[in-house]
């Protein structure tokens, strides 16, 4: 499979100087660009509470519009 996420920097900057994880910058997205995003699991093992919670906060995140600061 393949799997990304992202990260704080600091938090991975010793893996990415090691070689143990690769910054992935895909070409030609704009900064700030959304992209599509997709909750996947198995119907016979559902998220627990917390799952759910962070599917729910999402959806919440990508259903409000976003304000940019003037």
């Amino acid at each position: 499979g393949l799997g990304w996420g992202h990260m704080p920097y600091p938090a991975v900057a010793d893996d990415i100087t090691a070689g143990r994880l690769v910054v992935i910058e895909p070409e030609g997205t704009p900064t700030g660009m959304n992209m599509p995003m997709s909750a996947i699991y198995r119907s016979d093992a559902p998220p627990g509470r917390a799952g759910r919670w962070m599917i729910d906060r999402l959806k919440s995140i990508i259903a409000s519009p976003c304000s940019k600061a003037d």
